[in-house]
């Protein structure tokens, strides 16, 4: 057993608001509307400069799935091709023509690709180029006016409990690829923060709550002005995506219904 421990949040470099540099940091994330999954793939890393002044306008490019699955989104074999299609659209749009490209959503049989660009002139040119390699797949393409990056922070980006979710499954990919066989329960550490003692101690009441041990509760953090009451779980699990599912995700609905929010877990490395 290493002791190392590893935190929850993963720090993305610091990037200045009007910088046209930034560090590409591409994630996945599935989530539900209207009953119906979406798959989105997105460029975490464009939060720092978003929105980029020089590139108001986004470009939106819609092919329709040849054989989607059940669910709307594509299969393994058709995935490969797409993968393609969007290598070629990335070559065209971003790598010759200046373009930033954030990401894609995939829904209902539909495959969505964002890019933001200065300029339009030649770009319908270019995707004719690209989709004649691709004639099997029906596309149209519309360039729009958004300053504001709409179509990325509001659209692309992650809503706060994907986020949460995502960096829940970084942190199991790091142990991972630290050698951890993630095979053997370990001691976990939760940290938690209320408005108040007494939401505190209400939370504590909560069904399931003597499964864990109280490491700490201290008196109230000013430099936490909203949330200044921490409480400090611990309990022997498994990190797991299961872990996520049956452990985290309930800390998380029953802090949130205290006013309180759980703001993250800590382990160590088990070799």
């Amino acid at each position: 057993m290493q002791g190392l421990w590893y935190w929850l949040v993963l720090v993305l470099p610091s990037l200045g608001a009007y910088s046209q540099a930034y560090e590409s940091d591409w994630d996945t994330y599935l989530l539900q509307v209207e009953g119906k999954p979406v798959s989105v793939l997105v460029d975490m890393g464009l939060r720092g400069v978003a929105p980029m002044p020089g590139r108001p306008q986004a470009v939106l490019i819609r092919t329709k799935l040849q054989q989607p699955q059940p669910n709307g989104l594509p299969g393994a074999e058709e995935s490969l091709r797409l993968d393609s299609l969007e290598e070629q659209l990335v070559a065209a749009l971003e790598k010759g023509r200046g373009a930033v490209y954030a990401g894609r959503y995939s829904q209902r049989g539909l495959r969505t690709f964002h890019f933001f660009t200065a300029d339009t002139a030649g770009q319908a040119t270019a995707l004719w180029q690209v989709f004649a390699g691709y004639a099997d797949y029906a596309w149209m393409a519309r360039t729009v006016a958004d300053s504001s990056w709409s179509n990325y922070l509001d659209i692309l980006y992650p809503p706060p409990l994907q986020r949460e979710l995502m960096r829940d499954r970084r942190l199991i990919d790091h142990l991972r690829q630290k050698g951890d066989a993630l095979t053997t329960p370990r001691q976990i550490d939760h940290f938690l923060y209320f408005p108040s003692k007494s939401k505190r101690m209400e939370f504590l009441r909560q069904p399931g709550m003597d499964a864990f041990t109280v490491a700490d509760m201290p008196e109230a953090d000013p430099s936490r002005q909203a949330l200044p009451y921490l409480l400090r779980l611990r309990r022997e699990d498994l990190p797991s995506l299961l872990f996520v599912e049956k452990v985290i995700t309930p800390l998380r609905t029953q802090a949130a219904s205290q006013g309180g929010q759980y703001e993250g877990w800590q382990t160590h490395l088990v070799r």
